[in-house]
């Protein structure tokens, strides 16, 4: 998965097997602002930041949804998440029953 912050200076990039890591990386000097590795390969298909403020991400899929913050102090910066629980819902019955979210 990738995806450009709003202002296009940042790439935020999600890596598959082996690593599964999450980078953010400085768009005009090409220089890694900072990784985290993830401990389990999430099923995300997207990754979205916040409009206003590229400190802000959102990683999603079928069964997940993590935020991410980056931290920066000191001229160092740190990543650091918190999941979002999603209703356990069949998304094929509610939407043939009309009860669509």
């Amino acid at each position: 998965a990738i995806a450009f912050s709003a202002s296009g200076k940042q790439l935020i990039t999600l890596s598959g097997i082996p690593d599964f890591k999450l980078s953010v990386w400085d768009v005009s000097s090409g220089e890694l602002i900072c990784k985290t590795n993830l401990s389990l390969s999430p099923s995300v298909n997207r990754i979205s930041t916040y409009p206003l403020n590229w400190k802000q991400m959102c990683m999603s899929g079928p069964d997940c949804c993590l935020v991410w913050s980056v931290e920066e102090c000191g001229g160092q910066f740190v990543m650091t998440s918190s999941r979002v629980a999603l209703p356990d819902i069949d998304l094929a019955t509610a939407t043939k029953s009309g009860n669509e979210t």
